[in-house]
């Protein structure tokens, strides 16, 4: 009875300790779940995070483009203003040249009238010589002396006029040309401001006439493309496109010659190191003096290659993460299936056992209540429930 009574003891210990052993196993596979409910958790806040540092990108993109379009609009103003001024300048030349062929004919007129006095003077000497040989024509002489006395006067008071018309249009030559000078200095103020507009703009300039051949290219375009001014003035614009995007590229550019303006079209640039960098382009036509039909194109770039790469990378982080997270919610769940059927078979195993141990607990209850103090007592009762 005592040997029996050890191994139903031994076989309670064992089966104590199996449903430790069981019990810790199951709470360290909950805990195990728990964290990875708590990665995904994680993982969805971060997409989400992802997704509003992409939505702060777009928007600082499309202030990036109206900054754009606020250059060119001022670049575009101030093209207009150099036009009004040249035509200005053209007008003030014109009226100098007519001034001075003025002058130049005032100069004949007053030579003409020089002339003239001195033949008069001349004649005066001849009268006065042939006094003394015909007094009998002396009142008529003096007359006529008088005459041309007075006619004299009236010459001598125009050449007068004339001297001082003279002057006075001299006068306004020298204003007209000091005028002309101080035009000529802010044209050349306007000139070199707009040059240096052009050359040291942040953004990447190009012009290109009807032939499609480059007539300007400024700094920012070189530094884009690897090539000095030097090197693609008189060249086509080909030679700045890479060979697979070549023909549509161009294909884009001669768009413009209709009157088209490119806005926010994307064209690569080909490095001269082979490497391709990602514009977006807007342009405008430049048209003759009469208005009637463009004879140059000028278009501005924005650099997006970053942009581009940044966006990729973007798509490919979603992708691995989509990817990602279909692969830990098929772990999850098969975890969770796996903890199920472990749960299922623990419990299915352990009713005979435990059934068992209640059969033995209620027999020793029942036959050896005398020989157990209270504390046992409670003990099984606490082993019963």
């Amino acid at each position: 009875m005592g040997k029996r009574k050890k191994s139903d003891e031994d076989e309670l210990i064992i089966v104590r300790k199996e449903l430790a052993f069981q019990k810790e196993e199951k709470e360290k596979l909950i805990a195990e779940l728990i964290i990875a409910r708590k990665e995904l958790t994680f993982q969805k806040e971060e997409k989400g995070r992802r997704a509003a540092e992409l939505g702060i990108a777009n928007i600082e993109l499309a202030f990036q483009d109206e900054e754009k379009g606020k250059r060119a609009d001022e670049l575009i103003i101030a093209n207009k203003k150099l036009a009004f001024q040249n035509t200005e300048k053209e007008k003030l030349a014109d009226e100098l040249i007519i001034a001075s062929k003025e002058l130049v004919f005032q100069n004949g007129e007053k030579e003409q009238r020089a002339a003239e006095l001195i033949i008069a003077d001349k004649e005066l000497i001849f009268q006065l010589g042939e006094k003394g040989k015909r007094a009998d024509e002396l009142v008529i002489a003096d007359k006529e002396r008088s005459f041309q006395n007075k006619e004299k006067g009236k010459r001598a008071d125009e050449l007068i006029i004339a001297n001082k018309e003279l002057v006075f249009q001299n006068e306004e030559k020298e204003k007209r040309a000091a005028e002309l000078i101080i035009i000529n200095e802010e044209g050349r103020k306007t000139n070199d401001y707009l040059e240096n507009l052009f050359n040291y703009a942040n953004a990447p300039i190009i012009v290109w006439d009807t032939q499609y051949k480059i007539t300007r290219f400024n700094k920012a375009f070189e530094a884009i493309t690897g090539r000095m001014e030097e090197d693609v003035i008189g060249k086509s614009l080909e030679i700045l496109f890479p060979l697979i995007d070549r023909e549509t590229s161009m294909k884009l550019i001669r768009n413009t010659h209709d009157g088209n303006r490119m806005e926010v079209v994307e064209i690569k640039i080909l490095h001269i190191d082979n490497s391709v960098r990602t514009l977006l382009w807007n342009s405008a036509n430049i048209l003759s003096p009469d208005g009637m039909f463009p004879i140059a194109t000028i278009a501005q770039g924005y650099d997006i290659t970053v942009r581009k790469f940044a966006e990729e990378e973007i798509r490919q982080l979603n992708v691995t993460l989509e990817e990602k997270v279909m692969e830990r919610t098929m772990q999850l769940e098969n975890a969770n299936k796996e903890l199920e059927a472990f749960s299922y078979s623990i419990s299915h195993d352990l009713r005979a056992p435990l059934r068992h141990i209640g059969g033995f607990i209620d027999l020793l209850i029942k036959n050896n209540t005398s020989q157990l103090d209270e504390t046992g007592l409670t003990h099984f009762a606490a082993i019963r429930l």
